[in-house]
């Protein structure tokens, strides 16, 4: 039996896409059980539709790489994007982290400078501070010491006031000496001697303090009473000299003398005693001229005492006001 293959055959044949594809082309009989009967009808549609087909699919396979080209390519430049841009904001943060660790760290120098400014300002201030005190200390102690060696006896033990210096050290801001300014119990020359004594040592110190300039007032008006009792000692033991040889003239005279010689020496006692008194009341108004010089003296000294304060007063004022 033969079979007869119409121009489809003939097309497969150039068709060089193979398998089921090729095969759907052949046209096959309604009734494959009857060969005798089979019969091909030429379809020329046939030749065409492997084409369109192998077309579409090459179109479509082309579409899809390109799309998937696309896609592709546009998922790699998102993908760059978002590395680019990741990698821009982890730069950012990274600057922006380094500029704030570099910001804390020139705030924390800045206010280390600060501090250190600070600390400089306040050790310069305790080392003036300091300074000024050992000064101080070394004045009030060299102050008192010249009191202390020049009273001698007359002098108490030195009483220092002390404030305490940002080194911890205790500096000696005041001082002061007692000095014994009593009088010697009938003594006026050891009186006078002490008196002087004194006044050296209130002004011993170069620069010496009002209450110094006082106490030198009062150790000179000290010396002036010891020398007036002195003088008026003086006077006394003068007088009583006096007396006394006349009473021995007196008493030797009246021995040698006879009754007549009694009445005239008698007489010339009276006569004496007469001129002792004139003389006692010559002296007496001497002694209370003197006496009236020493008050007028003592007045003058106590007025240069006040005028020696009111200077220093000045000085000091003056000196504040500087």
């Amino acid at each position: 039996m033969n079979i007869q293959f119409g121009s489809a055959v003939t097309a497969s044949q150039n068709n060089p896409i193979q398998g089921s594809e090729a095969r759907a082309s052949v046209a096959v009989p309604d009734d494959a059980d009857n060969l005798s009967s089979v019969s091909f009808t030429p379809v020329n549609e046939v030749e065409q539709t492997p084409k369109s087909k192998q077309g579409d699919v090459t179109e479509g396979v082309q579409e899809r790489r390109a799309l998937d080209e696309q896609r592709t390519k546009a998922n790699q430049s998102e993908r760059r994007t978002q590395e680019r841009a990741q990698k821009e904001q982890q730069q950012q943060e990274r600057r922006e982290q380094t500029a704030l660790e570099e910001s804390q760290v020139d705030r924390a120098i800045q206010a280390r400078r600060q501090e250190d400014a600070a600390e400089q300002r306040q050790l310069e201030a305790d080392l003036q501070q300091i300074q000024k005190l050992a000064e101080r200390d070394r004045a009030v102690r060299a102050h008192e010491q010249a009191h202390q060696s020049v009273a001698g006896e007359f002098a108490g033990a030195m009483s220092l006031s002390t404030e305490r210096g940002p080194d911890g050290k205790q500096y000696a801001v005041a001082g002061e000496v007692l000095i014994d300014t009593s009088e010697v119990a009938n003594d006026p020359r050891a009186t006078q001697d002490k008196a002087q004594t004194i006044r050296r040592a209130a002004l011993a110190p170069a620069d010496p303090s009002s209450q110094d300039r006082r106490v030198a007032a009062l150790a000179n008006q000290m010396a002036v009473a010891a020398r007036a009792d002195l003088e008026k000692l003086s006077r006394e033991e003068v007088m009583q000299d006096e007396a006394d040889k006349t009473d021995r003239q007196e008493q030797q005279q009246a021995q040698e003398a006879s009754s007549e010689e009694r009445l005239d020496a008698t007489q010339e006692t009276q006569r004496k005693e007469q001129l002792s008194q004139e003389s006692a009341n010559t002296t007496a108004a001497e002694l209370q001229e003197l006496s009236e010089k020493l008050t007028r003296v003592q007045a003058q000294l106590q007025e240069i005492s006040q005028i020696d304060d009111q200077v220093q007063a000045s000085e000091n004022l003056l000196d504040i006001v500087t």
